[in-house]
């Protein structure tokens, strides 16, 4: 598994009206993401999320979950 880097590491994240974005960043093509699992540590009580874009920025492919 790999695990994603927020952009702005001082924030609280997963809050409502709020968008959140992460780096995924590998040397090797990591390939077709089949699965996402997200969980939260214990400093947040209520995390909303309404939509998961998936941005390939070498292949310029765009994916909703």
């Amino acid at each position: 598994p790999y695990k994603l880097t927020p952009f702005d590491d001082k924030r609280i994240l997963f809050q409502d009206n709020h968008t959140d974005e992460f780096l995924l960043s590998s040397k090797y093509y990591v390939g077709p993401i089949k699965t996402l699992e997200i969980s939260s540590s214990d400093e947040i009580d209520q995390w909303f999320i309404e939509t998961i874009i998936i941005r390939d920025i070498i292949q310029e492919q765009v994916d909703f979950i």
